[in-house]
């Protein structure tokens, strides 16, 4: 993401394991923005079962348990479980060195309208550790489950991001009524 206020550079390695699930292998984030620099990066060691971490000038090590994930795997995860249709689910993310414990419930589909069109999708809640930490997640059913929309609600906060533009195997993701051009 970029724009005249700063920019944040993400990036997941992973592999899909032979029960279909999501293996993190490596995590890096570089912010650059008006207040300032950040950094992380994670290794995932899975024969020693350990993450290596980096914060800005702090690094450590964790160990490892399955079901555990950097940001961007877990999005990948939550698409394989929204597929195969789990209605609830359960996993831990590792940020900053920290671990976090996220329920997922699906709620059921829902026709999402954006700027560019609308959506068959279906509305996932991710439940927080505190009943004021949510998150809602629309995911493009007719797309392989990419995330179209998430809201995410903290204290007083209310942050949404939509899918403005993408491609899916080289395909650009379109509205349900321009899915007829294809």
């Amino acid at each position: 993401a970029k724009n005249f206020l700063g920019e944040i550079t993400e990036l997941a390695n992973f592999k899909v394991s032979e029960a279909g699930d999501i293996v993190p292998l490596e995590y890096s984030r570089r912010q650059k923005t008006l207040m300032g620099k950040q950094s992380e990066s994670q290794q995932f060691d899975w024969n020693n079962k350990t993450l290596a971490y980096s914060v800005k000038d702090t690094s450590g090590k964790i160990n490892l348990l399955p079901s555990q994930f950097d940001r961007l795997s877990l999005n990948q995860q939550l698409r394989i479980d929204a597929a195969s249709g789990k209605s609830e689910f359960a996993h831990t993310v590792i940020r900053k060195g920290q671990l976090k414990q996220y329920q997922y419930k699906v709620l059921g589909p829902e026709i999402i309208n954006t700027s560019n069109g609308s959506f068959n999708s279906l509305l996932v809640e991710r439940l927080g550790h505190n009943e004021n930490r949510k998150a809602k997640i629309w995911l493009a059913t007719d797309w392989d489950f990419i995330i179209l929309k998430m809201q995410t609600f903290e204290k007083d906060s209310k942050k949404i991001l939509v899918l403005d533009q993408g491609q899916l195997n080289g395909n650009a993701i379109l509205p349900i009524k321009n899915m007829a051009e294809i």
